[in-house]
């Protein structure tokens, strides 16, 4: 409650202020840095403005950062930035809210005060990369068994992969698509047991030694998918109640 009530404290600030450079007279380390990390720029990379030690916060996001406004802050030799995602439908998405500490011209501190990444926009790019690529729509899942903090997805030609990530407890959700590789209705492998799912597609399932390891195969309008389910929390996840969900 707090942390919100400190982002609508900033953004109280921020009425006016465009996603753009900072003014010609506000050029300082915080200024210099933002724009080479913007743009990243050759001649100046962003990590020669930071000292040794300070890491620039991860965005979970792959938009790009399109731009930023500036802030001035109650604390000594501190700069709060705004970043903006690139964003066709929300022009001034946010992206973060970072505090910068300026001593000695070097940013010795980066705080996030607001990450405003959505993980689940990298699902949605790689789905419609697929599909525009491959003429035909795939299926995601709608219920997905633990909170998400990272979304990586990839395509090569007709191969797709979507990997969602608990970071804080490293469960782990893939899914693999691809152009259907044999008949399941006739595949018998080790381990594998045959089911149905509530509309009567067959499926392959399959538990590791271990109760947090599952892997599920079906196929779909000629398409194959492969899903694999790897937690290490306490809880145990239901990969079917996944599969239905898609």
């Amino acid at each position: 409650m707090l942390k919100k009530l400190h982002i609508v404290f900033l953004l109280a600030f921020m009425v006016g202020a465009l996603p753009m450079e900072a003014s010609a007279e506000d050029k300082n380390i915080a200024r210099e840095f933002m724009i080479s990390f913007i743009e990243g720029k050759e001649e100046s990379p962003y990590d020669t403005y930071l000292a040794d030690g300070v890491v620039v916060p991860e965005i979970r996001e792959h938009t790009r950062v399109k731009g930023y406004s500036s802030l001035s802050s109650p604390l000594k030799n501190t700069k709060v930035v705004i970043g903006y995602f690139e964003d066709d439908l929300a022009d001034d998405r946010m992206a973060f809210i970072w505090e910068l500490t300026v001593e000695d011209d070097k940013i010795t501190n980066i705080r996030v005060v607001h990450d405003g990444s959505n993980p689940m926009i990298n699902e949605e790019k790689t789905v419609k990369e697929y599909e525009e690529l491959n003429g035909t729509s795939i299926l995601v899942p709608s219920d997905l068994p633990f909170t998400i903090t990272h979304v990586d997805g990839a395509v090569n030609d007709d191969q797709l992969e979507i990997t969602y990530k608990n970071g804080l407890l490293n469960d782990l959700l893939s899914i693999n698509v691809g152009p259907k590789t044999y008949d399941i209705d006739n595949y018998s492998g080790d381990g594998y047991e045959s089911l149905h799912l509530s509309d009567g597609t067959k499926v392959l399932f399959y538990s590791g030694e271990a109760a947090s390891e599952q892997q599920l195969i079906f196929q779909k309008s000629n398409l194959q998918y492969t899903i694999r389910l790897n937690t290490h929390s306490s809880e145990t996840y239901d990969i079917i109640k996944v599969v239905e969900s898609m």
